[in-house]
This record gives structure tokens, sequence and C-alpha cells, in this order.
């Protein structure tokens, strides 16, 4: 278990204050009514402390009166507001990137490909063609779709090809790599909805590629695989670049022109071809046949209404559509029994919430391969289902394992490795668009590519072996061992909220919030908390992304209370109180560093103005803007 930090110096306990909360609309006058936080000047991302995984607003202000040190400066803006468009993304560039696409006359689709490809270029560590993503479509004519662009297993693999010594070959090397799809579903996706030319939209990413800065996100992680990447073009002259220094990748950025006039350039021809001798070169065993005939899936979002707002999430094979949707009503349910309750006791609930959901994950795989995935989902997002787990529940105790219905074999450690990249996009239509796209861990499998300069995946590992963890300390599960063909389940959990109003005197459902995470299974929980914050709470967006979060995932049976600090010399920390609470529950805590990375895009029903928030935590900034 990791050590406990020191209590933060500036951190006194705060009152116990009695909060009413619910899953319910955007009311601005409501809002007006809610009790405004005191604020502590000695750290800013503890302003108005509202828990992001709670829902209620700590107050950290120190009582009574004395001096106070001075405010550190300001960070750079997380948020920017407009009414005709809106991107959040993990990088500036690319946030900037989305919405150009928009300013010329694109829509969120045509934005979301050039956004993707972007965080492929200037965040290859987390995401690129060499892996796969999941795109949530929700079209201003009401209709939405899921595109599984989830990578899947060769047609060489089998169960049990990673078992014991071979461990680490589902990380490293060839063997990890699972059949890249990204730039498969994208362009599915832009043939299904898209308006400008494709060229046009990925001839500004391959000119991006030709040369960038290297900003904090991007050196540390290149860093961080410096052995790894010794004798790539990661690291010219034996070393990788540092921050502030120009990268530039040719390679890709050629592969990127070609791709530009045939979208299909990765799995036919000449790059297809040198894609498949690299990683053979590697130890892998990918075939000119997994990539021709790899398709990506159209899939309908799982859909939940409570309370007036209506959720759209993406189904198996990913879990974070059924797992957040499930939280989200574990909680509800827990409400309509109580009045108000307390901030630790709320942050208790929000932990049962999580243990629930993620042993319940534990049935879930790809449905082509998973005959009960579809029931579990349906139980998962039954009222009556979680009514009994509420039953069960109390707010002063947790409970043993076992009895959240987990049947798999405890297992130890978590570790802080997670990739992945996520942007939310809405534009002018208020058509949204809410895409993650991954690689798996930091740069994958390792294997990178002379010929094209794409980075490939080590999705492999996030299937099951019997007896053995993956990379993210997640339990193994019989619903996803490997099957040639299969898809492994994933935590990525793009999300849409929808709430009804009035156009032109009919009532209509509107994009109330546009969201998603990184972070391997911390994707699920910082969605949830977020979500949970700006919907339960009416905590302003900015406030939902940058406040401090709880992690559990039911095994390791530790929660994991985020104390980490800020490039900005802030401190970003849960209170000693609500730890000390969930102690006196049965909770084991620890502290810990590495949480999810959220992109959220709010939409104000009564003025049409977006906020994009990016989250602090990976250095991303937004754009939006206004005709």
């Amino acid at each position: 278990m990791e050590a406990e930090a020191p209590p933060h110096p500036h951190a006194e306990e705060p009152h116990r204050e009695l909060t009413e909360w619910r899953l319910r609309p955007h009311d601005p006058r409501r809002d007006a009514l809610l009790p405004r936080p005191r604020r502590h000047p000695a750290v800013w991302l503890l302003l108005a402390y509202s828990l992001a995984i709670t829902i209620a607003v700590f107050s950290l202000a120190a009582a009574g009166g004395g001096s106070c040190p001075p405010s550190p400066p300001q960070p750079l803006s997380r948020v920017a507001r407009g009414t005709s468009g809106a991107v959040a993304a993990d990088h500036p560039s690319c946030s900037r990137m989305g919405l150009d696409r928009l300013k010329e006359g694109g829509n969120a689709v045509d934005a979301a490909v050039s956004t993707a490809l972007c965080l492929g270029v200037v965040r290859p560590e987390g995401s690129g063609l060499g892996g796969g993503a999941f795109l949530l479509i929700r079209r201003a004519n009401g209709s939405a779709e899921v595109i599984d662009a989830r990578e899947e297993a060769p047609a060489s693999a089998y169960e049990t090809m990673y078992l014991g010594s071979k461990s680490g070959l589902s990380l490293r090397g060839g063997l990890a790599v699972a059949v890249p799809a990204e730039l498969s579903g994208l362009h599915l996706a832009w043939k299904r909805h898209g308006q400008l030319p494709w060229a046009s939209l990925v001839l500004p990413v391959a000119e991006l590629a030709e040369g960038f800065v290297v900003d904090r996100v991007l050196a540390s992680a290149l860093k961080r695989a410096e052995t790894d990447l010794a004798s790539s073009f990661y690291a010219p002259g034996g070393r990788v670049p540092t921050y502030g220094e120009v990268f530039r990748n040719p390679r890709l950025a050629a592969t990127l022109r070609q791709i530009a006039r045939d979208p299909l350039a990765l799995s036919h021809g000449a790059l297809a071809h040198a894609i498949v001798e690299e990683v053979a070169a590697a130890g892998g065993n990918l075939t000119m046949h997994d990539l021709a005939n790899y398709e990506p899936v159209i899939r309908q979002p799982l859909q939940l209404t409570v309370d007036g707002l209506t959720l759209l999430g993406v189904p198996p094979p990913s879990s974070g559509g059924a797992t957040v949707l499930q939280a989200l009503l574990y909680l509800s349910v827990l409400q309509s029994s109580s009045c108000a309750v307390s901030s630790v006791v709320i942050a208790h609930r929000v932990v049962e919430a999580l243990k629930h959901a993620f042993a319940l994950r534990m049935n879930l795989g790809d449905p082509a391969f998973v005959a009960d995935a579809a029931r579990v989902v349906d139980a998962m997002l039954s009222a009556s289902f979680n009514l009994k787990l509420a039953a069960n529940s109390s707010d002063w105790s947790t409970r043993p394992l076992h009895e959240y219905g987990g049947q798999f074999n405890q297992l130890t450690g978590l570790p802080s490795d997670g990739g992945t990249s996520h942007f939310s996009i809405v534009d002018s239509d208020r058509n949204a668009v809410a895409v993650t796209t991954t690689i798996n861990t930091y740069f994958g499998s390792k294997v990178v590519s002379d010929a094209t300069g794409i980075v490939f995946n080590n999705e492999m590992d996030d299937f099951s072996t019997p007896g053995q963890p993956n990379a993210y300390g997640l339990a193994p599960s019989e619903a996803n061992f490997i099957v040639p063909g299969k898809r492994p389940l994933s935590s990525m959990s793009p999300t849409i909220v929808l709430q009804d109003g009035l156009v032109n005197g009919s009532v209509t459902s509107k994009v109330r919030a546009v969201i998603g995470a990184s972070g391997g299974p911390r994707i699920i929980t910082s969605v949830l908390q977020v979500l949970v914050n700006v919907l339960l709470r009416g905590v302003s967006a900015e406030e939902s992304v940058k406040s401090p979060r709880l992690h559990h995932q039911f095994i390791p049976n530790v929660v994991h209370a985020e104390d980490w600090e800020a490039d900005e010399g802030s401190r970003v920390i849960v209170p000693p109180i609500i730890i000390d609470g969930l102690r006196q529950r049965g909770h084991v805590v620890a502290r810990w560093q590495s949480h999810g990375v959220a992109q959220l895009v709010l939409q104000n029903l009564d003025t049409g103005e977006l906020e994009a928030v990016s989250d602090v935590r990976k250095d991303g900034i937004p754009s939006a803007y206004s005709k």
C-alpha cells in the first residue's frame, strides 16, 4: 500500500454540511440559491472543494482571523466559451485544429477526425493511428450511434498465449499488438456524417507532424519511456526531446499525406505491408488478412433516463457506458430514500457505487463472443436491480468484497501507467461527438514504426489471461479471455447527456453535456465524478473537472484518494475529513497521484452558451467561438 501523505497544512476540518442532491435538469434559479463555498486563498484547486466524486461542496476556509499567504499565480485558462462551437481536448493544438474545421463549415464529426489525428501526433504516448477508439455521435436531428473502432485480436491469438513467464509479452513487443483500428473508425464516421472533403481534415495534421513544440506532458512521457524508445526516431542522437524543443516526425507526416489520398492506406498496399513486417520483426503475428478484414461496428448507444435527464453511453466491448450509467442510477436510487446526508456519507456512497459497478464489469465482454453481455447490461441499468443493491447498503459501513458479486481472485497492485486521450465537441447545429482514442499504456507496445512513424498499441493486455491481472491491476474475467477476432474489454466512457427543452414551442431533447476521460480504469471514476458534480450538485463545469477525486475498481479493495502537485504550484488533495470518514466505515484508503483526465463541454440551455473545460491534469486547453 502506498504511504499516506501528510495532511495539507492549510486543510482544516470543515463543518459536516448537510446536502440534498439528486440527478436533475439545469435550473438557473435553483443554482442561484445554492450555497457558495468559502475560498481558501492558498490552494486554487481546493476552491469550493466540490469533491468531484461526492457532489457536495466542502468549505476548507480556516475559521477566524489571521494572516494568509499570498495566492499562487493563476494557471492558463482551462475554460473556453462560445455559442457556435466548442472543442475540449487534452492538447491546445488539437482543440484549435478541431475548432478550425468548425469555422470552415464542417460539423462535429469533421472536427473529430482532425482532432483525433492531431492527438496522435502531439500525444503519441496515449493515442494514434496504431490504436483504436470509440466514437459516440449524437446528431442534431436526434439520432445517435456508437462507432466501435476497438482493436481486435489477430487470427493467430489464443487464450493462454501470455500465461506465466510470457506475461510481459502482452505489454511490450510485437506480440502485444492488436489489429489497429482508429483510422477505420474515423473514416467510417466521416463517410456517414462528414461535410468537408476528407483530405482537408487530414492535411493540416500532416503539416503539424513536420514540427511541433514538446510540452511538459509529452516530455515527461518520453523521459519515462526513454530506454524503450532509445533506438527509435523518438530519440535522435540517443536522447528523447525535452520540454520546449521542436520534435519532427516526417515519417508520420508522409503517412498522413498518403492517408489524405487513400483512407484505406493502412489496411491495404505498401504501408500495410510495412506494418506487418515491422510488427513481425518485433515478435508479433499480425497479417495482411488481419488488417484487410478489420471493420468498425456501428452500435446503438446505451440509454438511461433519470430525473429528466437522458444519458447516452457506449455499450460493450466498452465497459465504460454500463458502469458509469449504473453507478449514477444506483446513487439516484439511494437518494430517493433519503433527504439530506453529510458530505462524508456521499463520498462513501460513491465509493460503494464504484465497487458494485466494477464487480459487475467482470461479466462484460465483446458481445459477439459473450452471450450474456446484453443481459448483464440490462440488469445493471434496471431500476429494480439497483433498488435491491441499495436495500442491502449502509451509510455507515462497507461490506466484505465477496458480497459485491466479484467472482475472481483478488489481486494486488495498482500500476499508475495509463495512456489514452479523449475529446468532446459540440458544433453550431448542436451535433455532439465524444471520442476516446487509445494505444493502451504509455507508448503502447513500445514498437515504433520506422516506415510510418506510428506507435503501435499493446491492447492485447486489455484481454484477460487466466489467473493474471492486466497492466491496470484489473482482475481476470472469463468473459474477456482471448479469442481470435475478439475485441478486448475497455474502460473508455464517452458520454452525452440530454435534457428536454422547448424549441419553437415543441419539446425536444437538447445536448446538456459531452464528456469523457483518459486514464485506464480511472476513466470510469473520473467521468462519473464530474457528471455527479455537474448534474447532482450543480457545481460549475470548471470546478467539477479540476476537483480532487477518489478511485475504487473493486480489486484491489482500496480507495485511492487523489493527492498531487499541479504544475502551477497548487496541490490537488482529498481533505482529511473525507479520508477519515471513509476509514471509519471500514474502507482502506491510500493517497494516490495518478487520476483520470476529463474533457467536458457543457451547454447552458437558457443562453445557448457552450462552456468547454480541459483538465489541468494533462495541460489541455479548450477552444470555442461565437459567430
